[in-house]
């Protein structure tokens, strides 16, 4: 390995722990509650090292919005995948993100998300889960004979997470509790009911 790529890769693994020790500081403390100090002091990096990296602390949590995001769409898919039923398949990656990972779920959809605060890398994370779910509503229409797929699957996803989202926003719950609103939420959206 030349110096070049041993220095890249160095490059790639200080970025990668900042995103992961902001991150773990950010769901702990709040994006508020927590500065560049901080962060380089937690990892024994200078601020140099830092802003090598990332121009300020808005674009070190921007990717790791972006990333979260990226981990939803993926996490989606999968669930999804093979499924015959893909809108309950998204339900469930949905309600088993809340439940791997409740405070990333929380960051990303229960602190404020406004499209002023979120970066473009942030919505082109957050384009590929409502594709996803854009997907599996062209599937269900199919079935039902229904069009106009692009708002029912912004409907879908937005409401999707607010019903997975409304359980965390109020307290304690159970995630037999989310999953039971969560299939109920997609029953409105299956061939069945003619609202749709």
């Amino acid at each position: 390995m030349g110096t070049a790529e041993r220095k890249e890769r160095e490059l790639q693994l200080r970025r990668q722990r900042i995103l992961e020790v902001g991150k773990n500081l950010f769901l702990e403390r709040g994006y508020d509650h927590v500065s560049v100090r901080e962060i380089c002091d937690a990892i024994e990096f200078g601020k140099s090292a830092f802003y090598n990296l990332f121009s300020s602390k808005e674009e070190l949590h921007a990717s790791i919005k972006a990333r979260g995001f990226r981990e939803l769409a993926e996490k989606l898919k999968e669930s999804s995948k093979g499924q015959s039923d893909r809108l309950q398949g998204l339900a469930s990656g949905f309600c088993d993100f809340l439940e791997n990972q409740p405070a990333h779920f929380k960051a990303l959809f229960v602190a404020d998300i406004s499209q002023e605060n979120v970066a473009l890398p942030v919505q082109e994370e957050l384009e590929s889960s409502i594709q996803e779910c854009r997907s599996a509503v062209r599937q269900g229409l199919a079935q039902s004979g229904t069009s106009d797929d692009e708002q029912l699957a912004f409907l879908f996803y937005a409401g999707l997470i607010g019903v997975v989202s409304y359980f965390p926003r109020h307290g304690t719950y159970s995630m037999d509790s989310v999953r039971s609103a969560a299939a109920a939420f997609v029953r409105l959206f299956q061939p069945s009911h003619s609202t749709v």
